[in-house]
């Protein structure tokens, strides 16, 4: 696991990066069988236009992040913020969409909480959850995260996506969660399923995950079906 020497100070200091830069789910239910067929996503070989050092440095915010630990039924509180997610008709940004986004990561970044020496999985995957809601859109297809800076978000989205790869590599530490891994399965197959869109208008795009017929591959159609398929 990544581990590192943080402390509270640097949830703190990310929190003002932030604004400066960017101006289950259910226990019962498991967030259904669907989900948690995605759970375990194997590496994709990505654009090879792809600048590495770019996936290298959110490699690193992951591995400089702060020393999170979480109780792993924690993550099924990642629920609703999904499926906020989803309910978006339109793949842009707004006024409305910055206030929405800054309530859920701070959702998220109150399921954790900081120790000193500790490094986890749980930790890990939340911090992920917490860069995936750093972006905000400026365009369908262009915004800024304190982590990346200013990007097309296609490249964020598929470099972000070798992260929740990443962190299915650690058979040691999935194997420790017992039961409790499939809640934590489903919650990475569910940001690896919002990952899998691709912008091609606000209102069109595809999904490896989700292939569409070319004649609805709109960005309601696709959430519409996905956000069903998390709430069962």
């Amino acid at each position: 696991l990544f581990r590192s020497a943080g402390t509270a100070g640097a949830v703190g200091a990310e929190a003002a990066a932030r604004y400066a830069c960017c101006g289950v789910f259910g226990t019962s239910a498991l967030w259904g069988a669907g989900i948690a067929a995605l759970a375990i996503v194997p590496a994709v070989a990505y654009s090879s236009g792809r600048f590495q050092s770019h996936v290298d440095a959110l490699r690193l915010t992951v591995r400089n992040r702060p020393a999170l630990a979480a109780d792993p039924q924690a993550l099924a509180e990642l629920k609703p913020t999904v499926l906020w997610f989803l309910t978006r008709k339109a793949f842009s940004g707004s006024t409305s969409y910055f206030a929405e986004r800054i309530r859920e990561q701070e959702r998220v970044q109150g399921l954790w909480r900081v120790e000193e020496d500790v490094g986890s999985l749980l930790g890990d995957i939340l911090w992920v959850f917490n860069i995936w809601l750093s972006f905000q859109p400026h365009t369908a297809n262009y915004g800024c995260s304190p982590y990346y800076g200013h990007c097309w978000y296609n490249r964020f989205r598929e470099d972000l996506r070798e992260l929740v790869a990443d962190l299915t590599h650690y058979d040691r530490d999935w194997e420790a969660l017992g039961d409790d891994g499939l809640v934590v399965k489903c919650a990475l197959g569910a940001l690896d399923l919002c990952l899998s869109w691709v912008v091609d208008t606000p209102h069109f795009g595809s999904s490896d995950l989700r292939p569409l017929p070319w004649y609805s591959r709109s960005y309601s159609s696709f959430t519409e079906a996905m956000a069903l398929e998390v709430e069962e």
